[in-house]
């Protein structure tokens, strides 16, 4: 039976009327395709500006909350990351859901009283006294059943908050996924080896087909019909991360194209049939794009930019910022300040016309480094704003524009007030490495040192320069400054692991890497990918043999008294 069926008069007023009903040709002005794609789509609803918004499902998912987080927007899910410094350390993935089944089994847990949550669907003890639950991620490692236990609560009692969230988003991930027998349910993640070993007969890899997966998200979408808001509102998406490996004996590329295959027929099923469900194109914005603008070098992971530009399309779509007047946006603002990016990011007029709103819009575009719109801010903010905060904020839009000699003029001057001393000092040290003044670059460090005596990062950012310029000596010996200050700070740890790494000191490596406890999920795939470091074919020469390094001379000038690192 046919999904949509349209009379011939119908799709013929369609072809004519719908701009984006033809492929762009390359050089055609807005093209939509090239390099970065913007697939069009039609919202059927409206975000309130800071309203909670639900997500669940894959990796992207976790990229769309951050930024509507970073928008104003509130997002239960990420109150259990803040909650536990275990999950912390590892980062928002820990709640990734990649199966239809496994998104399926979270909405059943929290809000079918048919499908309550039994614990041996979940809880795997591993070894004697420590436990896993088998559909968090495999970077949470056993612990005491309480904790696991805990942990499970949580997730519930966040789950659960779906049912006063108006505006849900489901990000599909993935068609092969791990199915438990004994207890009848699919995993969230692959059991773990050693489990597989213990029990070979108990866990099995599924296929799944159109059918199975269409099944799953029905039951998922009618669940939060049934059980949510009253008004509630579906955006679902499929998530452009392919799939990093494959279990099945073909290429991973091939299975990929059969999961993802299924995941937007079904999606594209579940939004014709579902009133309340919209398609976000996310998949074919990174797919259709140009692949070295959409995809880091690993060939798997979105950049940053096809994310960003992703995550505000859909909030330009969905809140619709033209819409609101002066008074609504200072409403929204008064309610959570940082609707301001979601509301006055395409609200020039208004900025233009009121210092206050020109204010809010440069606090929170500097805070989250949104640099289009800090720029857009500097023509209203003369007499709002101190003048070194000012010249300081040009001097990051230039840096941000590639333009290292513009932003050192515009940090000629060393501001007279403290407040806005480390900035500076961050920023002219920056400039001078971009600018490849090295000699500069150190007699800034020095001062920054000077002022900011605890800081490591004046002597970090140089040892990563002097690294990246052969001058392995000195890059050590700042190094061991900065980390004498850092107290096992992971980025600077990490920073002199990649260093020993690329010289072949590998011993040495091994002992720094050790000492590492990664602060955020960055850091965290850092330090594996360290761990796990191939020999390149041309490393820069070793420095020569000997015992510990001690500061040098320079580092000495820059600090006296460091001679303990």
């Amino acid at each position: 039976m046919p999904l949509l069926v349209l009379s011939g008069d119908d799709a013929m007023v369609n072809v004519k009327a719908n701009a984006a009903s033809s492929w762009p040709q390359r050089g055609e002005l807005g093209n939509r395709l090239e390099p970065l794609a913007r697939p069009g789509f039609t919202p059927t609803f409206r975000f309130a500006a800071g309203e909670r918004i639900f997500t669940i499902g894959s990796c992207f998912a976790r990229n769309i909350e951050k930024v509507l987080e970073n928008q104003g927007f509130v997002i239960p899910t990420r109150d259990i990351i803040r909650a536990d410094p275990e999950f912390a350390k590892i980062g928002h993935n820990i709640l990734n859901n990649y199966g239809a089944p496994a998104i399926l089994n979270e909405i059943r847990w929290a809000l079918d009283p048919a499908h309550a949550f039994a614990p041996d669907q979940a809880f795997f003890e591993i070894y004697d006294g420590k436990w896993i639950d088998v559909h968090l991620n495999h970077a949470l490692k056993p612990t005491a059943l309480d904790v696991v236990q805990a942990r499970r609560r949580a997730i519930l009692k966040a789950y659960q908050s779906l049912r006063t969230c108006r505006v849900v988003i489901i990000t599909l991930g993935l068609a092969e996924c791990w199915f438990d027998k004994q207890t009848g349910i699919y995993l969230n993640t692959a059991p773990r080896r050693s489990m597989i070993r213990a029990f070979p007969d108990r866990f099995q890899l599924h296929v799944l087909s159109h059918d199975e997966v269409m099944a799953a998200m029905r039951e998922t979408v009618d669940l939060i019909r049934r059980h949510g808001h009253p008004d509630v509102r579906v955006i679902l998406t499929v998530s452009p991360v392919p799939l990093g490996a494959t279990f099945r004996d073909e290429d991973v590329m091939v299975a990929n194209a059969y999961s993802k295959a299924v995941l937007r027929t079904v999606a594209e099923a579940i939004t014709l049939t579902h009133d309340f469900v919209d398609y976000y194109p996310s998949y074919e914005s990174v797919t259709l794009s140009e692949r070295s603008h959409a995809l880091e070098p690993d060939q798997v992971h979105p950049t940053k930019a096809v994310i960003e530009l992703n995550t505000s399309r859909m909030v330009r779509g969905y809140v619709g910022a033209e819409t609101l007047d002066a008074e609504a946006i200072r409403e929204a603002m008064a309610e959570n300040p940082q609707a301001v990016i979601a509301t006055l990011g395409e609200r020039p007029d208004l900025i233009a016309e009121n210092a206050d709103f020109a204010v809010a819009l440069f606090t929170a575009a500097g805070r989250l480094n949104r640099m289009d719109l800090l720029a857009k801010t500097l023509p209203f903010l003369r007499g709002h704003v101190p003048g070194d905060e000012i010249t300081l904020a040009r001097a990051r839009v230039a840096m941000a524009a590639g333009n290292a000699k513009r932003a050192l003029l515009l940090l000629e001057r060393e501001p007279k007030r403290r407040a806005v001393k480390n900035t500076y000092w961050s920023m002219k040290l920056d400039a001078l490495i971009a600018a490849d003044d090295l000699e500069g670059a150190r007699g800034a460090a020095r001062a920054w040192s000077e002022f900011s005596v605890r800081t490591p990062e004046p002597f970090r950012r140089l040892a990563v320069a002097c690294a990246a310029r052969g001058l392995v000596d000195e890059a050590d010996s700042l190094f061991q400054a900065a980390i004498a200050l850092a107290d096992d700070e992971p980025k600077t740890l990490l920073d002199y692991a990649e260093m020993l790494r690329a010289t072949e000191r590998h011993d040495e490596a091994e002992r720094i890497l050790a000492q590492v406890e990664p602060g955020n999920p960055a850091q965290t795939e850092r330090l594996q990918n360290l761990k796990l470091w191939k020999l390149r074919e041309s490393p820069p020469p070793a420095p020569p043999p000997g015992g510990p390094r001690r500061p040098s001379a320079e580092v000495a000038r820059l600090r006296p008294g460091l001679q303990r690192a």
